[in-house]
């Protein structure tokens, strides 16, 4: 008995607390990484929105869309007015970004708007759908009870410092956008680690085809006046790029809004971008254009839409 009580007030008195204290400390490191600046990128978007005397055309999806389509170019190629509503990680699940949209626009702004591009890389990953649909995140991709349990696992990070033993004082940290909502990339300096470069395609038809069916029904309700641009992004993958996987994937798409359109009796136009050739055209991610590659994909977007 007396050995047992010496064992219970070890771990009372040093094992239970080193514990907390990691967990204390793991919770700061997790805070320290987050994506932090996300509120102040939101709140400035919606202040374009408020200030924009008239909105014709927007850009919707996540961070490939956010630095690689610049709606500035788009406005002055249309001569009509047109924002950048793009968030990073696309708002962390599907339901937080179509109420993020659903309560920033409101329905007269959404019933003018024109022409509508949506870019998203979510069915190019392997489990980018399901994680969207199990995420916990809100809009800032923190937990509801932020401050008590972490974003990301310790699994995760060991990963990641697996990979870059630099993590440790690295902190992300995107600058607000312009006034069109485009990335700043004067306030960013593009450097893209080999590391991040893993080609992927998710080629679960059933699951790829479910969630077109879902995005497109959530636009249509959300602008049922607009013309509706499907958008496949344009990514960099060098020599590990599979051109039989990405004619796969891309057909699986390009049928699954056919199909859509079909049913529904709409026409959603659909639109496969080329890859960024040479790696110049991309900053710090195979699918995050650097200025010059936000030019030439946004070019080639608007060349693609008058076909």
């Amino acid at each position: 008995m007396q050995y047992t009580g010496s064992v219970n007030r070890f771990l009372w008195n040093y094992c239970l607390p080193i514990l907390a204290l990691f967990y204390v400390l793991f919770l700061a490191f997790d805070y320290y990484h987050l994506e932090n600046n996300s509120d102040g990128i939101i709140n400035k978007k919606i202040k374009n929105i408020t200030e924009a005397k008239g909105i014709d055309g927007v850009i919707l999806g996540g961070s490939n869309a956010f630095f690689s389509l610049s709606a500035e170019l788009l406005t002055i190629d249309s001569e009509r007015k047109w924002l950048n509503l793009s968030l990073l990680s696309e708002g962390n699940s599907d339901k937080n970004y179509w109420l993020f949209i659903q309560s920033s626009l409101n329905e007269s702004q959404r019933s003018k708007v024109t022409d509508v591009v949506y870019s998203s890389v979510t069915p190019l990953r392997y489990e980018h759908i399901s994680d969207r649909k199990r995420s916990k995140l809100n809009l800032l991709g923190e937990k509801n009870f932020i401050g008590t349990l972490p974003t990301k696992s310790i699994g995760y990070y060991l990963k990641k410092i697996y990979i870059d033993r630099d993590l440790i004082l690295k902190k992300i940290s995107y600058p607000l956008p312009n006034n069109y909502g485009d990335f700043d990339f004067s306030s960013f300096e593009c450097q893209m680690e080999d590391s991040v470069i893993q080609f992927e395609r998710n080629l679960n038809e059933k699951d790829v085809s479910d969630w077109v069916n879902s995005q497109l029904s959530n636009l249509i309700i959300l602008f049922p006046k607009s013309n509706l641009y499907f958008v496949v992004p344009s990514e960099f993958y060098g020599d590990s790029l599979d051109n039989n996987k990405v004619n796969q994937s891309d057909k699986i798409l390009r049928d699954s809004v056919k199909y859509f359109n079909k049913i529904n009796n709409k026409k959603v136009f659909f639109i496969r971008q080329e890859s960024f050739s040479p790696s110049s055209l991309v900053c710090d991610s195979p699918f995050h254009a650097s200025s010059d590659g936000r030019i030439w994909r946004t070019h080639d977007l608007v060349g693609k839409m008058r076909n």
